[in-house]
């Protein structure tokens, strides 16, 4: 019986050291896992601590690219009309001025006033004819170009040609440069319209056209007025694409 009672004894001191055991197993695990936690924890806050500035600066940018977008939005039409300046130039860099000093013929001449001054490079000089029907200017290129662009300068006075001239005393001289044909060609049996100016012109006023629409290689440039009157002008500048 003795035996029996001191089996039972080690049973329980055997079953008491085991729950122990396992006690201390899962105090252990529980241990561990709040140091695990701890350091997740603290590596999430590294975190934040690292990307919530990045995410401020982020947003900042995002907020300046914003405006920035707003800005160009609001002066989308400034820049087209800068982009076309830009191309325009370009396109008149590549543009050379081929009239001057060369031949030229007017309807008639008035006074002194001849169809040579047209071409001199001077604006205190200016070409005159009578009152004629339709006057014209010609100027002879001496070669065929592909003409791009012709610019006409009206006088800027009235009265360098003939002095006391009665027809001064007002803007005549300005507004005689209207119903102004401008035709280009080869040949002057194969003249083609570059422009129509219905005008009146003024007095010094810089007019400039385009042949874009009927660009065409040509030797003769000729200013026609219908109807009768006199034909003045400055100065008459061609261009040509630069071959």
């Amino acid at each position: 019986m003795c035996f029996v009672k001191d089996m039972n004894y080690i049973s329980v001191f055997i079953n008491a050291i085991v729950v122990a055991l396992m006690a201390i197993y899962v105090y252990q695990n529980e241990k561990r896992m709040e140091e695990i936690a701890a350091k997740h924890n603290q590596i999430g806050n590294i975190i934040i601590s690292v990307l919530g500035p990045k995410s401020l600066s982020l947003e900042r940018m995002e907020s300046k690219l914003n405006e920035t977008s707003a800005i160009l939005n609001r002066h989308n039409g400034i820049l087209q009309d800068i982009l076309e300046v830009v191309q325009r130039d370009q396109n008149i860099a590549q543009l050379r001025e081929i009239a001057y000093g060369k031949q030229t013929r007017q309807s008639s001449d008035y006074g002194k006033a001849y169809a040579s001054a047209s071409v001199d490079g001077n604006l205190d000089t200016a070409s005159h004819t009578e009152l004629d029907e339709s006057p014209y200017l010609e100027v002879d290129l001496g070669n065929e170009f592909q003409i791009k662009r012709i610019d006409i300068f009206n006088r800027k006075d009235c009265c360098d040609v003939k002095p006391n001239c009665i027809l001064c005393l007002s803007n005549i001289a300005g507004d005689r440069l209207h119903d102004l044909d401008i035709t280009i060609g080869p040949s002057h049996n194969q003249m083609y319209l570059c422009a129509h100016y219905k005008g009146p012109s003024r007095i010094g006023e810089h007019l400039v056209f385009e042949c874009n629409q009927n660009t065409k290689y040509a030797r003769y440039v000729r200013l026609t007025i219908k109807g009768r009157e006199y034909l003045s002008v400055a100065e008459v500048k061609v261009y040509a694409l630069d071959d």
